[in-house]
């Protein structure tokens, strides 16, 4: 029985993290063509809890950052990824859930030999 769960886990989230994907792409679409980007961060950043919503999201993006930094073989590999991160936010931290779930995906299938 836990193989079949290990088997399924890594498709599983795949599928989950490009759900998140649509959700915050949708939702940005949404904010981009409704609101007013420069009055709301106004509004937002005025309200305590506004304000503790911006450090909780970028305490996220410092936390994403420093899984990068941990995996990525070098700087300059993780640092376009974090720089990316800090302007568009999880859009692009989804990107990278799906590709690293991708790589692990193709590593293991290598190391048990069903790839070439």
């Amino acid at each position: 029985m836990n193989g079949i769960i290990n088997n399924y886990r890594i498709p599983v989230m795949m599928v989950l993290v490009m759900a998140l994907l649509v959700l915050l792409l949708v939702s940005a679409g949404y904010a981009f063509n409704k609101g007013d980007i420069a009055e709301e961060l106004a509004l937002i950043t005025s309200l305590p809890w506004g304000v503790v919503t911006l450090i909780d999201v970028y305490v996220g993006f410092i936390l994403v950052s420093l899984w990068i930094l941990w995996r990525e073989d070098t700087l300059s590999r993780a640092l376009p990824w974090i720089t990316l991160i800090m302007i568009l936010g999880n859009i692009i931290s989804c990107i990278y859930v799906l590709l690293a779930l991708y790589r692990t995906t193709y590593e293991n299938s290598m190391n048990r030999g069903l790839l070439p």
